[in-house]
């Protein structure tokens, strides 16, 4: 989903995401590798709801996404990352229209006429359109611009009206129906008679009872003895338990590209470079294209509160043109540029505050407490950062700060907001509002300022020689691997760092630590990769990587070593219950009561009173409801 997000962001394309998958299963990379999983028709892909889904009709769809981005964004490379996104959304447009808009269908769910002009051009428009026709400067949605768009500029253009349906019309109908099928399942749910008849009976019929009980904690697990036959025995007892989907585990090495000071300093001397260019340029938009900035140029005019702290004061100081940097931050450096200055219709203020608790209802003894306070603080004994670091709202960890905010804004409170704009730059005073006590800082004055900027922004990334120094690091580990029999012990002597992935399966999109991992499992479910195989250097997330395949193992059920941790625990738990059971059997024999069957098994009668069946936990045995069915089924 975040991926979606930031192509969308990135693009302004409008992609729809459909919901939760029925599915009868998915393989991962269907259409990057082209694999049959049913073996007669090769182009047969996966299943849906029963209907076997063909490989062109899956690609078809992928590709027309992909050719539609690029067609416009020209300029947009089109990572690996992007196409596993738009893969997923191709499968879910398939699912949409093979389980969920059959549903739909079925109960004759469409977007009326009305309704559809109440979520365009009435009082109710759709956020995508709203965000799609905003003005430039003001970010405010333009209806008349809509309205001519759409009685006039999409019927005298055909490619326009395509995009139009394609990412607006459909997509926004598609979701509203969706919307509208979940408000229906949603009410079919509720609870009837019988329902509440038996919560209330579950909940509120209590019976008592006693209980004489041995814990496996009892016997020390080193006192069972158990072989390979017992848990091949269990197994075989418990097949049922131990199915399991096809999976594998790796050990594998990482080979970060970590860029090197050289490569730090030629981002740098790019930085300086654009700065003296910058200064001269006459079309700044055009500049910062040329420039290969990751940033695209803004030509909208924004207040205070929106530019990194480090660099805000210095652009709302200087004249337009001004070019100041290059600054580094956060492994990128930039250089910055004013391109025009306007004025905002309202003002901005900065504050900082400490907010103080209201405990029981004291107002007075918190403002008491926040007035003495703000005198230490005046007199220097006490740090108003320190003090605003505890505060509850979480405007601690940047020191009580709140930003710059409007006059018009009241999303931190209207009273507080208000209060605020009565107050000039240098001010500190107390206030209380539905929150608490605060002791406001008044960081900023009144300012209508709002400039238009042009950002150049590169991050440092490693070069061609620093990518080939760690491709060399990996051919040279995977070369010893696959002569050294001794995988942990070649890592260890290397200096590197073993990592482990378990469980990986063939739907898997992700290992730990890789967020892209489709090439690890292509090799891993290879058919010629087998037990203990060293992979070639694979590149990964922009890393190299070298695995060793630890274990494979088939779907059904589980053999010995694929889960004997689990079955150990479970035999020597089996073996204990055979001699506690033998206690029990002895003991019951002879044993006319509660008390004399504790007595002859060394242990106490445990009473259970008012016992409700809804209540789940037992006294003395925790969450056991094989213990609470036996009670209640009990006379």
């Amino acid at each position: 989903m975040a991926i979606i997000q930031k192509i969308q962001k990135q693009t302004g394309c409008l992609l729809l995401v459909i919901g939760v998958a029925m599915i009868a299963f998915v393989l991962t990379d269907l259409i990057s590798t082209r694999t049959s999983i049913f073996g007669g028709n090769e182009n047969t892909v996966a299943e849906i709801s029963g209907e076997k889904i063909d490989y062109n009709d899956l690609n078809g769809r992928y590709e027309t996404m992909v050719n539609n981005l690029k067609m416009n964004n020209p300029d947009m490379e089109v990572n690996e990352e992007m196409r596993e996104a738009y893969r997923e959304q191709a499968w879910n447009e398939l699912i949409q229209e093979k389980i969920i808009k059959k549903e739909h269908d079925k109960l004759g769910l469409v977007i009326s006429g009305a309704e559809m002009v109440d979520i365009t051009v009435g009082e109710n428009t759709h956020p995508r359109v709203k965000q799609a026709f905003a003005d430039q400067n003001t970010q405010v949605f333009d209806k008349n611009r809509f309205i001519k768009f759409i009685q006039e500029d999409i019927e005298a253009d055909e490619e326009l009206k395509y995009k139009w349906l394609t990412f607006f019309e459909n997509p926004i109908k598609e979701e509203l129906i969706g919307l509208k099928y979940a408000t229906l399942l949603k009410s079919a749910v509720y609870t009837n008679k019988l329902d509440a008849e038996v919560y209330f009976t579950e909940n509120n019929h209590a019976i008592s009872a006693q209980m004489v009980s041995i814990p496996f904690s009892s016997i020390s697990d080193s006192a069972v003895v158990y072989d390979d036959s017992d848990l091949k025995s269990y197994l075989k007892r418990n097949k049922d338990k131990y199915k399991q989907e096809a999976s594998a585990d790796i050990d594998y090495v990482v080979f970060n590209v970590t860029p090197s000071a050289k490569d730090s300093q030629e981002v740098k001397s790019w930085a300086e470079t654009t700065m003296e260019k910058c200064k001269k340029a006459e079309n700044d938009s055009t500049f910062v294209d040329v420039m290969g900035s990751e940033v695209l140029f803004d030509n909208t005019f924004k207040n205070r509160g929106n530019f990194p702290a480090e660099v805000e004061n210095i652009l709302f100081s200087v004249d337009s043109g001004t070019v100041v940097g290059p600054y580094y931050n956060n492994g990128k450096w930039s250089v910055y540029k004013v391109s025009g200055i306007s004025n905002d219709t309202v003002s901005s203020m900065n504050s900082s505050h400490i907010l103080i608790m209201v405990e029981s209802g004291d107002t007075l003894g918190a403002l008491a407490k926040a007035r003495t306070l703000m005198a230490e603080i005046k007199a220097g004994t006490k740090d108003f950062e320190t003090e605003a670091s505890r505060n509850f709202d979480g405007s601690g960890t940047n020191g009580g700060s709140l930003g710059w905010l409007k006059e018009d804004n009241y999303n931190f409170g209207e009273k507080y907001t208000k209060e605020l704009f009565r107050h000039a730059q240098g001010d500190m005073y107390v206030m209380m509002d539905e929150r608490g006590v605060h002791i406001v800082k008044v960081t900023g004055g009144k300012s209508r300022k709002s400039l238009k900027v042009a950002e150049l922004t590169r991050t440092i990334e490693a070069g061609t020689e620093t990518d080939k120094e760690a491709y060399q690091k990996a051919g040279e580990f995977a070369s010893a691997a696959m002569n050294n029999k001794d995988f942990d012990k070649l890592i260890t002597d290397k200096g590197y760092i073993k990592r482990v992935a378990e469980k990986v399966q063939e739907k898997d999109k992700t290992i730990p630590g890789l967020t892209s991992a489709s090439a690890v499992i292509r090799w891993i479910y290879n058919p010629e990769t087998e037990k203990g195989a060293i992979s070639e250097v694979m590149e990964v997330d922009g890393k190299y990587l070298v695995a060793k395949l630890k274990i494979k193992r088939k779907e059904g059920t589980a053999t010995i070593d694929d889960v004997r941790e689990q079955l150990i625990v479970e035999v020597i738990k089996e073996k204990k219950a055979e001699k506690i059971s033998a206690k029990f059997e002895k003991a019951l024999s002879s044993a006319k009561n509660m008390d004399a069957l504790a007595k002859a098994l060394n242990t106490n009668v445990q009473d259970i009173p008012n016992q409700s069946f809804g209540g789940g936990y037992v006294p003395f045995a925790g969450n056991d409801l094989k213990l609470l069915g036996t009670m209640f089924g009990l006379k």
